[in-house]
């Protein structure tokens, strides 16, 4: 996210290791710190891990391919082959 200029939109979160995706209380505990909905809320990520803790949460997810995984091993919303591809209004 250095290449874009994204930075200011985005919370970075973290747990005590307890859990980790797909678990989805990380996307619950991401959302109560940001007082939105899981609803409300768009994962990206660029693993079927990430896929799946979205899809558990109830938000919407988009597969970013180059990662972990390649667009045939993701099940998203939408995919997107760089962060750049995504047009925030």
């Amino acid at each position: 996210m250095k290449n874009t200029n994204w930075l200011p939109i985005f919370s970075f979160n973290g747990t005590d290791g307890s859990i980790s995706k797909p678990d989805p209380r990380l996307l619950q505990q991401a959302c109560h710190e940001l007082g939105v909905a899981p609803s409300q809320t768009l994962v990206l990520g660029d693993s079927q891990a990430d896929m799946q803790l979205a899809q558990a949460g109830a938000a919407g997810c988009i597969g970013v391919t180059g990662g972990w995984s390649s667009a045939f091993h993701l099940s998203a919303d939408a995919i997107i082959h760089q962060l750049q591809d995504i047009q925030i209004l």
